[in-house]
C-alpha cells in the first residue's frame, strides 16, 4: 500500500510551461472530478463501480450515506457531478443522475429502510465526515466527551431543514421540526412534478427522518403567526432557520404572474385551467425548467400548439431536463435575467435586455414569489439570536443537492455550539491495488452510452413520468463507461530504465520524460534531494544532471487507457486505487 504522495515524480504539467504540481491527498481527491463536484462529497465513483459490478445494494448505501434524499436526486438533481464528469471530454459523461436512481428504484427506500449505521461497503470507497457513518462513528469516538440531548428547534421542513434534523438525530439530540404548511417537504413536493419524480419516493425519504428517534413534526407553525422567533431561541438550546430559498423577487405591477411551484401545484391537483398561449418562464434552475414542461403539457392537453419561452442568465438546473423541455417545445433563451416585468391592457412584458427588446405573454411564471411581487418578511441573518443557525445556501436555486448542503452545515454549526467546541475534520488518503475485474483497460473506453426509453412527447400525458429509466442490463453497460478518475498511475522510480516506450505509447500524450533543469514548481526541490541527495539548483549546475530524469504527467489528459501500464517492460507503473476517508473531531476553543 502506497501513500498517496509518494507516487515517484507524477505531476501535472501546466501549458504554459513545466510547472510541476507533487501529487498529494488534496491532489488526488481533486482528480476524482465527479465527486469534487458534488456538493456533498458522494462517493459517485464507488457508486458507479458498484452497479458496474452489480452490487446494487452496497451502490444504493453509498449515495445514501451523505444524502438523505439520494433518491430525489437520482431524478431531480442540477447534477454538477455530471458536468465535471471527465468522460466528457472524450464523448458524453457518465449518466450518474440515472444510474442513482436506478439504484434508488431498485434497494431505496421504497424497497427497504436504510440502515443508519450501515459500514463501509468496499475498501477503496471514499468516506466524508457528514455521512451517516461519520456522524455515527463520532458520537461513539467522542461518547464521553460531548452532550447528547440537547433540545433543538428547526423551523422549516424543506431537504436543508430535514437534513439538519437527521443528522442532529443521528448525534442523539432531540429535534422539534416546525411546518408552515400540511405537508413535510418543502419545495421538493411543491416544485417538482409527479412527471418527473413520484411523489412517492419524496414522500419514504421524509417519512424516513421525521420516524428517527428524537424527531417531531407540528404542522401549521409559520414564524411569524403564532410561532415568535425569540420563545423558540429562549425555550431550545439552538435553533435552526431552514426556511427554503427566498428566490430572486420581483419588481412589476402585479397581474397575471404566478410563481413555479403554484403553477406545479395547478398540474398536481388537476386545476389545468388556460395558461394562454404564450407562456414565459423566468429563470434557468429545475424550479423553471419544470414549470416550463409543466406549462407545455397543459397548453397539449388543451389542443393547443406549445408557446412557451424561458428566458434565463444561464441555465443552472439540470442540463438533461433542459434538453428535455426542448423536446417538448421549449424555447430557451440564454444570456438575460429580467428583473423586472411591467403590465400593459392585460398583457404582460418581460424585457429581454438592452437592445434586446421584449416579449409579451398571457402568463409570466417566477421561480419564485407570488403575484403581488412583494418579498417574504422573513428575519435579517444579522439580528438573529446567537443560538439560531441559518440554514441557507448561495446556491440555493441550483438543487435539492445544495440545500441538502445547507442542512449538513447548519447541523454542524448547531453541534459546535452545543459543546462550546470546534468541529474539525481528520483527513486520511491510502493507496489500494486495482482487482483486475474491476477496471478494464480498453472496456471502458470502447463502451457505448446507454440511452434509456424516452416517451415521446405527443404520447405524454400531464402525469405521465417521460424518462422510464434504465434496466439492470442498460445500468451496468453504463457505469462501465466510468473511467474511474480515482485510478492513479503509480511510477516506482527506482526501477524505471527511462526508455521512454510509456510516452510512445500514451494515445492522448499526457506523459512526459524530461530533465529536472526543464521544470520548477513547489515542492520539487525536495523530491530531487531525496532522490539524488541534491536539490534542483545542483541539479542545473552539476554534470549530475543527466543522471536524473522526471515523469511528468498531465492528468487532465488521461483516459487510464491502461497502455503505459502493460508496455513497461521493468514493471514500474502500476494502477492503484486512491481512497480517503474523513473523521469528525472536537477541538477546544481557548479560554
Amino acid at each position: 500500500m502506497a501513500p498517496p504522495d509518494s507516487a515517484g515524480a507524477t505531476g501535472a504539467v501546466n501549458e504554459t510551461g513545466l510547472r510541476v504540481t507533487l501529487p498529494g491527498l488534496d491532489y488526488y481527491r481533486e482528480q476524482i472530478a465527479c465527486q469534487a463536484a458534488c456538493p456533498l462529497d458522494t462517493d459517485v465513483r464507488g457508486m458507479v463501480t458498484a452497479i458496474a459490478r452489480g452490487e446494487y445494494q452496497a451502490a444504493w448505501d453509498m449515495a445514501r450515506q451523505v444524502n438523505p434524499f439520494a433518491a430525489v436526486c437520482g431524478s431531480a438533481c442540477s447534477a454538477p457531478c455530471e458536468t465535471a464528469c471527465r468522460r466528457g471530454s472524450i464523448d458524453t459523461p457518465v449518466a450518474i443522475g440515472p444510474l442513482q436512481r436506478f439504484a434508488a428504484e431498485v434497494a431505496g427506500p421504497t424497497t427497504r429502510p436504510f440502515d443508519l449505521a450501515a459500514p463501509e461497503r468496499a475498501p477503496e470507497n471514499s468516506r466524508t465526515a457528514f455521512s451517516a457513518f461519520g456522524l455515527s462513528q463520532y458520537r461513539r469516538n467522542f461518547a464521553d466527551q460531548r452532550r447528547a440531548g440537547a433540545q433543538i428547534a428547526v423551523v422549516g421542513s424543506g431537504p436543508a431543514g430535514l437534513t439538519a434534523a437527521h443528522d442532529l438525530a443521528l448525534l442523539g439530540h432531540a429535534v422539534d421540526v416546525f411546518e408552515a404548511t400540511d405537508r413535510a417537504g418543502g419545495m421538493m413536493l411543491r416544485g417538482i412534478p409527479e412527471f418527473v419524480l413520484p411523489r412517492a419516493v419524496i414522500e419514504a425519504e421524509v417519512a424516513a427522518i421525521l420516524e428517527m428517534p428524537g424527531v417531531q413534526v407540528q404542522f401549521g407553525m409559520r414564524l411569524g403567526e403564532g410561532l415568535d422567533l425569540a420563545e423558540l431561541a429562549a425555550n431550545y438550546d439552538a435553533v435552526v432557520l431552514a426556511l427554503g430559498d427566498p428566490g430572486q423577487w420581483y419588481r412589476g405591477t402585479g397581474g397575471p404572474i404566478i410563481s413555479a411551484p403554484e403553477l406545479v401545484e395547478r398540474l398536481r391537483v388537476g386545476q389545468t385551467a388556460e395558461v394562454g398561449r404564450r407562456v414565459v418562464i423566468v429563470g434557468g434552475c429545475n424550479r423553471s425548467i419544470y414549470a416550463a414542461r409543466v406549462a407545455a403539457r397543459i397548453q397539449r392537453m388543451a389542443g393547443n400548439p406549445v408557446g412557451v419561452t424561458m428566458v434565463a442568465h444561464r441555465i443552472i438546473g439540470s442540463l438533461e431536463a433542459a434538453r428535455e423541455a426542448r423536446r417538448e417545445g421549449v424555447e430557451i433563451i440564454s444570456g438575460h435575467l429580467p428583473d423586472e416585468v411591467s403590465e400593459e391592457s392585460g398583457q404582460v412584458s418581460v424585457p429581454l435586455g438592452p437592445g434586446r427588446g421584449s416579449l409579451s405573454a398571457d402568463l409570466v411564471v417566477l421561480p419564485m414569489g407570488h403575484s403581488q411581487l412583494e418579498a417574504p418578511k422573513t428575519p435579517e441573518l444579522s439580528q438573529l439570536p446567537d443560538n439560531v443557525i441559518a440554514a441557507q445556501s448561495p446556491h440555493a436555486d441550483e438543487g435539492v443537492v445544495y440545500a441538502v448542503a445547507a442542512g449538513h452545515r447548519a447541523a454542524a454549526d448547531v453541534e459546535a455550539l452545543i459543546q462550546g467546541q470546534s468541529l474539525g475534520v481528520r483527513r486520511d488518503g491510502r493507496m489500494h491495488p486495482v482487482e483486475h475485474s474491476d477496471f478494464s483497460v480498453t472496456g471502458s473506453l470502447t463502451a457505448l452510452a446507454q440511452e434509456s426509453e424516452i416517451i415521446p412527447p405527443a404520447r405524454r400525458g400531464p402525469f405521465d413520468v417521460v424518462d422510464i429509466g434504465f434496466t439492470a442490463t442498460e445500468a451496468q453497460a453504463e457505469a462501465r463507461r466510468c473511467l474511474k478518475c480515482n485510478v492513479n498511475t503509480v511510477f516506482e522510480s527506482p526501477r524505471c530504465i527511462t526508455c521512454g516506450d510509456c510516452v510512445d505509447v500514451c494515445p492522448p500524450g499526457c506523459l512526459l520524460l524530461t530533465r529536472p533543469e526543464d521544470a520548477s514548481g513547489a515542492g520539487l526541490d525536495s523530491l530531487l534531494a531525496q532522490e539524488f541527495g541534491a536539490g534542483l539548483d545542483f541539479q542545473r549546475n552539476s554534470e549530475a544532471a543527466s543522471e536524473a530524469t522526471l515523469i511528468l504527467k498531465d492528468d487532465s489528459k488521461c483516459a487510464n487507457c491502461g497502455l503505459c501500464v502493460q508496455i513497461c517492460p521493468t514493471d514500474v507503473i502500476s494502477f492503484e486505487w486512491f481512497a480517503f476517508s474523513e473523521e469528525l473531531d472536537l477541538i477546544k476553543v481557548p479560554a
